[in-house]
This record gives C-alpha cells, structure tokens and sequence, in this order.
C-alpha cells in the first residue's frame, strides 16, 4: 500500500478491469470493449484510485480534480 509524503495511504483498484476480464472468460460478451482498448488513456475506466481512511477519521469530501499529465492525453 503506498503512502504518500502527507501520510495518507492509496491504492489501485482493479476490479472493474478483472469484472471485464472474467465476463470475457465466462460468455465472451465483451470483447468488443476489451479490444478498444488502445492506450494507457483507454484504460482509466478500468481503474478506480482511493485513499484509504483509518477508522474515525474526518470523511467529509476535500478533493480538487487535477487534469491528466499531458502524456497520458490520446
């Protein structure tokens, strides 16, 4: 788990990317999804990034969105 220089600790979240993986394995019903993904841009729907809270710490929202590093643009 990575811990960032504030303290807080994050995590990549790949289920939606494995649901889509084993949906492929079961029935074959989304290839069509799976073989549009070209670039590293492409596959940001298939991740989630979140912060992990220790128990009874303040959840209320604080979070800005920041746009993609000009590298990962298609």
């Amino acid at each position: 788990m990575a811990l960032l220089p504030s303290g807080r600790h994050w995590c990549i979240d790949d289920l939606p990317l494995r649901q889509l993986l084993e949906e492929l394995r079961l029935n074959g019903l989304r290839l069509p999804e799976l073989i549009q993904i070209e670039t590293i841009v492409d596959l940001r729907p298939y991740f989630r990034f979140m912060w992990l809270l220790p128990i009874g710490a303040d959840t209320k929202p604080n979070s800005t969105f920041h746009p993609p590093h000009p590298c990962l643009r298609a």
